[in-house]
């Protein structure tokens, strides 16, 4: 009975879960209704002008660099990012170099520049080169002032003497004169003995005299001095900066203001002193003032002249600012033909002055172009340099 029980119960539970068991229609599909993942077909590159890119992706601000203040290089500064903007800053370089690496770059209306003007180096250095700014980008924009210097040179101070030096400089003494020299004359008053008939006589009295035989001499005059060393060399002026930007794209981008500064050569030392003059001799003496001498007195001898001064330093040089359009097919043939620093040559329908004015702060020298026109001539030969 039990037995049976439980096999009818079990039979219960499998047919209750038989009519369960149901399918929708809705759940089933052929395969040519099954959904299909759609894949992007990649863009053909454009194999005229691999290097450019046509976009408008953003560009994220991690991806960003923003220089919004000003800034001192202490030393070689690289910035590398997909974007960099230079917001209203001027970058002092110093005689440091400043590279920039990015997709895009914006200048707002900012100067980079390497010395403050007319400054000097340390005293008995020469004056720093301006660094070397070099920029490559896939698009340039905005605006940028450069303001290239050179360092001038160090002031140079006069040479300084020791005793022993301005010793072997110094003049001799003259000569001292001699003095007089006398005769001594006498005469006697006497008595003969035996009225001169006997040898011998009684001397009364004897009356003596000097005259000047020989006039006493005059001294000789002192040596003069000899002329001092020749001063040290003045220090050489650094060359001005240099400024380097390669990009496919610059027609958004100019250069507001470009200046070029050579550092001037410091001025020559002044030389040493000269040796002192010899001592004057002594006229010789008329101790009986017998002679009839009127001796002048002899001279010292005069200070050596200073040393000449030394020669002035040397100026620096100006160095070239280029723009290159990596757009334009003469640039590219000129970069396979030769090299990079052959193209930073002045192009032939340019011509190009320098020209110095005074200032405050010294002689300042700078480079105009006073023929030609450099936004065509980037266009035809995709570099041109100021």
């Amino acid at each position: 009975m039990n037995l049976k029980f439980i096999f009818l119960t079990f039979l219960f539970f499998i047919f209750s879960a038989c009519e369960d068991l149901s399918f929708n229609d809705a759940d089933i599909f052929s395969p040519e209704e099954q959904p299909v993942q759609e894949i992007p077909t990649p863009k053909a590159e454009n194999k005229e002008t691999p290097n450019v890119v046509e976009s408008n992706e953003q560009i994220s601000e991690e991806e960003t660099t923003i220089v919004s203040e000003d800034l001192e290089l202490s030393e070689n500064l690289v910035i590398q990012n997909r974007k960099v903007v230079l917001n209203m800053v001027t970058i002092q370089t110093l005689q440091h170099d400043l590279t920039i690496l990015a997709e895009e770059f914006v200048s707002n209306h900012s100067f980079i520049r390497n010395f403050p003007e007319g400054q000097t180096a340390m005293d008995k250095i020469d004056g720093r080169s301006g660094g070397h700014v070099l920029v490559e980008a896939k698009i340039a924009k905005g605006s940028l002032g450069l303001i290239l210097s050179g360092e001038n040179g160090g002031y140079v101070h006069k040479r300084p003497i020791s005793r022993r030096e301005r010793g072997k400089l110094s003049g001799r003494n003259g000569e001292n004169g001699y003095d007089a020299v006398y005769d001594t004359w006498c005469r006697d008053f006497y008595i003969p003995l035996g009225l001169g008939l006997l040898p011998g006589k009684i001397v009364l009295d004897r009356d003596c005299w000097q005259e000047c035989r020989v006039n006493p001499t005059r001294g000789g005059n002192g040596e003069d001095g000899r002329q001092g060393y020749p001063g040290y060399d003045g220090k050489k002026g650094g060359d001005s900066g240099s400024f380097y930007l390669q990009a496919f794209n610059l027609s958004d981008f100019h250069l507001t203001d470009v200046q070029k500064i050579i550092g001037l050569g410091s001025r020559g030392g002044r030389g040493s002193a000269g040796g002192y003059g010899g001592e004057r001799g002594k006229n010789g003496r008329d101790r009986e003032g017998l002679c009839s001498s009127n001796l002048s007195r002899p001279k010292r001898g005069s200070k050596g002249y200073r040393g000449r001064r030394g020669k002035d330093g040397a100026n620096g040089k100006i160095r070239k600012v280029c723009l290159e359009n990596l757009n334009n097919n003469q640039a590219q043939a000129n970069r396979d033909t030769a090299s990079l620093e052959a193209n930073t040559n002045q192009s032939e329908n340019q011509k190009v002055e320098t020209k110095c004015n005074e200032t405050d702060s010294g002689i300042m020298c700078r480079e105009v172009l006073v023929e030609g026109n450099p936004d065509e001539t980037l266009k035809k030969e995709g570099v041109v340099c100021y």
